[in-house]
């Protein structure tokens, strides 16, 4: 008995010790020359990794299912149903709240941008230059953020080239998650869905 609650606990404890290794996600931007994006997404590592820009195999058509799961409803039926959802001024806050944990769920650990910015007028291109100016001055000078945007007033043009990396935790993730779906407003409006019918 002592050793199932011993090898319990490791797998426990294993599995937190794991949850707390950050994801790492990379990402790449340019515009317009050879316009191209692109994530990477790595854990532990690279042992678990996905990038956005390897090619990947077209995968087999699978044979329509007879057989459809409400979740599978056409948006029109959920925005029906959605409207009938009791409690729904609560929920909304609650996801609300979800969507704002989920974001500080990340940490942004590096971000650079290099890029020219211009309009047809140079009167223009200087109020954008000024309003630019007094966006970026409130972001407090950091090693982990570089930015080098210069004004361009013989021309319009607008060329980005940007990189950065964030760190998300799974484990804080995981419990904001489960913190969400526990909560009484969730509940409701699953229950409620699952028993509307059309």
């Amino acid at each position: 008995m002592m050793s199932l609650i011993a090898t319990a606990l490791l797998v426990v404890l294993t599995g937190v010790v794991l949850l707390a290794i950050p994801v790492t996600i990379a990402f790449s931007f340019r515009y317009p020359e050879q316009a191209q994006a692109g994530v990477t997404v790595s854990w532990i590592r690279t042992w678990f990794r996905y990038d956005s820009r390897t090619p990947r195999r077209s995968s087999k058509k699978k044979k329509p299912t007879q057989i459809r799961p409400f979740w599978k409803t056409s948006p029109e039926t959920w925005f029906l149903r959605a409207r009938r959802i009791p409690g729904k001024k609560e929920l909304g806050l609650r996801l609300l709240q979800l969507f704002f944990a989920l974001i500080r769920c990340m940490r942004l650990y590096r971000f650079s941008a290099t890029g020219r910015i211009g309009l047809n007028n140079p009167a223009d291109t200087g109020l954008l230059w000024g309003a630019y100016s007094a966006l970026s001055g409130g972001i407090k000078p950091s090693n982990r953020i570089t930015l080098d945007i210069r004004p361009d007033f013989e021309k319009a043009v607008f060329v980005i080239d940007g990189h950065g990396v964030v760190h998300i935790f799974p484990l804080h993730v995981a419990g904001v998650c489960i913190g969400f779906l526990l909560c009484r407003p969730v509940w409701r409006a699953v229950w409620s869905i699952a028993r509307q019918k059309g």
